[in-house]
């Protein structure tokens, strides 16, 4: 008699698990204004005297996923990103933006050459709707302005972030960058040139 009571449990248990469904929608699109460009875009960047071309080769974004069965915890993590194509000079550019599910922060995470990334974590506190961000390094400042003007340009939601020291293999100083338009503006210590998004 106990045994069929422990075999019906079990019948009922793996019933009721293969019931449950976690779907997980995936990158969410409202997000994408972070990483706003595709494959095939081109970005022109100005000196005031040359212009650089960037064109976007890879894109990717974490797509839908679900699955059934019993989970205690359920976190999903998420990703998206735009690379460029690298040019001569060594400039590439590569945003990525992701969700730590365990923690909620959302990192960027931002490369203009091999040797230098700029990464830094923000969060929104959900009961007053602050936004604060911090840097993954040390030697990174951030700032943040909610509109500024570049160039004759307007842009919104603005993060400055500055190296307060820099490597010998480092050569990228400080990037700002824009809600819907990316790096907007970068300075390259080595050569002295301040790169202005004109698209």
């Amino acid at each position: 008699m106990i045994m069929k009571k422990i075999i019906l449990f079990i019948t009922v248990l793996v019933g009721f698990n293969s019931c449950l469904k976690y779907e997980f929608d995936g990158f969410p699109d409202e997000l994408l204004c972070w990483i706003p460009y595709n494959i095939g875009d081109s970005l022109l960047y100005t000196n005031d005297v040359d212009t650089i071309v960037f064109e976007v080769q890879d894109f990717f974004k974490t797509g839908y996923d679900s699955f059934r069965g019993l989970a205690m915890d359920v976190e999903w993590d998420y990703e998206g990103y735009y690379i460029t194509n690298e040019l001569e000079n060594g400039y590439l550019i590569s945003e990525k933006y992701s969700e730590d599910g365990s923690s909620n922060e959302d990192i960027f995470s931002i490369k203009l050459s091999d040797n230098d990334i700029f990464t830094f974590s923000f969060w929104e506190d959900y009961y007053t709707s602050e936004n604060y961000y911090s840097s993954v390094s040390d030697s990174i400042n951030i700032s943040y302005v909610s509109d500024t003007v570049i160039g004759n340009m307007n842009y919104y939601e603005v993060y400055k972030l500055n190296k307060t020291s820099m490597k010998n293999s480092e050569r990228i100083k400080w990037i700002i960058k824009a809600k819907d338009k990316g790096i907007i503006q970068f300075f390259d210590n080595k050569t002295k040139e301040e790169w202005r998004l004109i698209n």
